[in-house]
């Protein structure tokens, strides 16, 4: 019987060994890489007139790859990690107010992202993912403008754009590779003339260059995409 209790405590060790990896095998790694389509609601509002101007049609692409800091899971299920996303390209067509002065009012936006990020796997392929995000970015408005001036000449097409500071929170939910998420985007900036060919009438003299706009962004964004 002695001889047994040895055995058994070997028998017991390997037992709960092989469960504890079945356990672990329940739980998928965390994915490294993700591609998404988003589709977006927008408001530019400009600070000194408090005029705001809303998307019609908002729609960007994004990519990236999340590191994470350990390999096993905290409590078996939880991973943290760096999201960083090289690539944020985002197209906005604007309600036109205006068409006696507009044909169209357009927007792009491309930026860099990164931020911490937190993944919980509670089960199986289910993966659920929380981040905060900063985004830097390049932000510009196209005005196509069908404005004759007194001399007759056409104002054609006024951009203008500048570095916006933004940041980002949101989440997400996976299944396998499918992914669902959702993410508020916001900053501000200040607006110049691209071109500089506008005028600003508040400006001293002749032929000034527009004064730079003091603007903020505010976006709401809806994703599919994929991880892996």
């Amino acid at each position: 019987m002695k001889k047994l209790v040895p055995l058994f405590f070997v028998f017991a060790f390997a037992l709960g060994a092989v469960q504890t990896a079945g356990a672990q095998e329940t739980y998928s790694k965390p994915t490294k890489k993700h591609f998404y389509f988003n589709y977006f609601n927008q408001e530019l509002t400009f600070k000194d007139s408090g005029e705001t101007m809303k998307s019609d049609l908002g729609i960007a692409l994004s990519m990236g790859t999340a590191r994470w800091f350990h390999t096993k899971p905290l409590l078996g299920m939880i991973h943290i990690g760096l999201d960083t996303d090289f690539m944020d390209l985002a197209f906005t067509k604007y309600k036109n107010d205006t068409p006696e002065i507009y044909k169209g009012i357009y927007g792009g936006d491309l930026a860099f992202r990164f931020g911490p990020t937190v993944n919980v796997n509670p089960i199986g392929k289910l993966n659920a993912k929380v981040y905060a995000h900063f985004v830097p970015t390049g932000s510009f408005v196209f005005l196509n403008s069908d404005y004759v001036d007194i001399n007759g000449d056409e104002a054609g097409m006024n951009i203008w754009g500048n570095y916006v500071t933004r940041w980002a929170i949101g989440g997400s939910v996976s299944w396998g590779t499918i992914t669902l998420g959702v993410e508020n985007i916001w900053g501000s900036g200040k607006y110049r003339d691209v071109k500089g060919e506008l005028v600003n009438a508040f400006d001293e003299g002749e032929g000034e260059p527009a004064s730079k706009m003091p603007i903020k962004l505010n976006t709401t964004r809806f994703y599919i995409g994929f991880r892996w």
